[in-house]
This record gives structure tokens, C-alpha cells and sequence, in this order.
């Protein structure tokens, strides 16, 4: 296996970005492959023109302007290979197109490598890097064959034998695609708490003009459902090819981040949606049912009392 590479010399440090696309991009190796909720490879490239890594403390974000490398690198990447691969955004831009809004995570991550023997000189740097972009996030640390990884989501570094370095990429891989999945989920759902307090009285009182809203807030709400099912399993437990020690890690990373935990908390949150859903359609169909049944015994009255007015109308004309 290959290994690319964007290096600091002086300390060892390698700085590589992972990205999810359903495309290969060119000079990438491509370290994973996913299937749920839809076909996805994760590829792995060096970061063109990156320079340096910032001294100790120095605050980097993907898109930060001080490293601008990070943030225009996917889009540097489908310039050349001539396409635009779809990836969370663009499938976000039109959410139900294949009923798989959150299939993939938007670019990627930031892979770091440090070299066990360098670790003295650049142990601190990767630290304050990984914090740097942590934000709120934790940042999780764990004990690997040969050295350590530290994890949070968006950014992961590792100090290992490049042996075995290359077996925990794969790992981040996984973790990072999946927790991404999920985190998306949550913040979708998070976010659409007050449009379905909103459509709350439409679980009592029927509104026409309001099922527009409703349509919308359902599709999502069973989009989200499909998604979540199809994860699940993924989610829980590594699937694709690893090495035994990639995916004890992969196994533990997922401990450490409460992912079946919070996939149980997702799975209640969607529920309360699909229930509010359920019951304001049913309101809004009885009611759309009644309508037109009304309408059309009014109109059953009128041809009535037509009916009756023209009978009249002739027994007094012939009279």
C-alpha cells in the first residue's frame, strides 16, 4: 500500500485529508468503501501546497484563511477530474431525490500522522492542533498497538509504525463517515424540534392551508426514519475489511462516543415526529374527506331542490 503524504520535516508530521465522495478523485488512494445509505468511498490525498503545520497553540479550522489549502481542496480535486462528485451538500440541495438526503458527510477529514520516533518534538503540535479544531468536541484519545490516536469529529491523528498506521486510517475512516452520518441526523432533527411544536395544533384541529407544511415535515421525517434503518447496523458495529486491530479501535471509538447510546435517543426523537406526523395527516385527511363529502351532498341538494322548482314550475304552467 501506497502512502501519501504532506510532511514537516523538522517534526514528522504528515497532514492528509480524507475525503468522502462517490467518485475516486485523482492522486487519491482510496482506503474505504461504504454501501449505507448509499455507495461511498473514502480517498485519501495529500493537501496541495499546505506548508506547514502552525507552531504550538496556533488556531487552524478547515476553513480558516490561514490555510486555505484545507478548505478549497475537494473543490481543487473535482476541478481536475473534470466532474463534481456528489457529496452532503449537493445531495442536501435536493433532499429527496433518491430518498437518501444524508448519505454522505460533506468533504471528509483532516488525517494527521506523526512518526512514534518524533513524537517528543511534535507530540505537543499535533495536541494543540487537534484542540484548535475540536471547538466544542472532545477530543478522544486511545492507546494503539505501537503508539496513540486522538479523535474528534472533522479531525484524527495518528502515532504509530506506518505498518500499523496504515491499518488505523482505515478505522478513522469508518468512525469518522459514521459518526458523521449521525451527527447530521441529530442536528437535522434538533433543529426542526420547533416546526414540529409548530404543527402541533394540527394534531386537534384540522388546517387546510397548513398541509403544505405538513407534507414537507412528514417526507423529512420518514426520510430521516429510511436513513437511520439503513445506518444502523454500520453504526453499531464496523463492516467493511479491517485488520483485527483497526477494528478493536473502530470498536472502541464508538464506546467512547455514546454511539448506540445516542442512536437510541435518535431513534425516540424520531419517533415523536412520526407520531405528530401520523396523527395531524389522519386529522387533515378526515377532514379533507368530510369536505368533499359535504360539498357533495350540497350539491346533491341543490340539483334536488332544481329538480323540485322545474316540477313545480310545470304543474302550475299547465295548469
Amino acid at each position: 500500500m501506497s502512502t501519501i503524504t504532506s510532511t514537516q520535516p523538522t517534526t514528522g508530521l504528515s497532514l492528509r485529508m480524507v475525503t468522502f465522495t462517490n467518485s475516486p478523485l485523482p492522486g487519491s488512494q482510496t482506503i474505504a468503501r461504504f454501501e449505507q445509505p448509499g455507495p461511498c468511498l473514502a480517498c485519501l490525498s495529500p493537501l496541495r501546497d499546505a506548508g506547514i503545520l502552525p507552531a504550538c497553540g496556533e488556531g487552524v479550522s478547515p476553513a480558516s484563511s490561514s490555510f486555505p489549502a484545507v478548505s478549497s481542496f475537494v473543490a481543487q480535486q473535482q476541478q481536475d477530474a473534470g466532474k463534481m462528485p456528489a457529496t452532503r451538500e449537493a445531495k442536501m440541495a435536493s433532499p429527496h431525490a433518491d430518498g437518501t438526503s444524508a448519505s454522505q458527510p460533506a468533504e471528509g477529514f483532516l488525517l494527521l500522522t506523526l512518526n512514534p520516533a518524533n513524537q517528543a518534538a511534535g507530540a505537543k503540535q499535533a495536541e494543540a492542533w487537534m484542540q484548535a479544531g475540536a471547538s466544542s468536541n472532545t477530543v478522544l484519545r486511545q492507546s494503539v498497538e505501537g503508539g496513540w490516536i486522538l479523535y474528534s469529529p472533522g479531525r484524527a491523528v495518528i502515532c504509530a509504525p506506518e505498518n500499523v498506521a496504515q491499518d488505523l486510517q482505515v478505522a478513522l475512516a469508518d468512525v469518522q463517515f459514521h459518526d458523521g452520518l449521525l451527527r447530521k441526523l441529530e442536528a437535522q432533527v434538533a433543529k426542526d424540534w420547533p416546526v414540529a411544536v409548530d404543527h402541533i395544533p394540527l394534531a386537534h384541529r384540522a388546517d387546510l392551508a397548513r398541509s403544505g407544511g405538513l407534507k414537507a415535515l412528514t417526507t423529512d421525517t420518514l426520510t430521516r426514519r429510511m436513513t437511520c434503518a439503513r445506518i444502523e447496523w454500520p453504526l453499531l458495529v464496523p463492516t467493511g475489511p479491517m485488520t483485527d486491530a483497526a477494528r478493536k479501535l473502530a470498536a472502541k471509538l464508538r464506546d467512547s462516543l455514546d454511539i448506540e447510546d445516542r442512536l437510541e435517543t435518535l431513534d425516540g426523537q424520531i419517533e415523536v415526529y412520526e407520531d405528530l406526523c401520523e396523527v395531524a395527516n389522519q386529522r387533515l385527511s378526515d377532514y379533507s374527506h368530510f369536505y368533499r363529502e359535504f360539498i357533495v351532498e350540497i350539491l346533491i341538494v341543490l340539483l334536488l331542490g332544481a329538480e323540485v322548482t322545474v316540477a313545480l314550475m310545470n304543474y302550475f304552467y299547465t295548469e
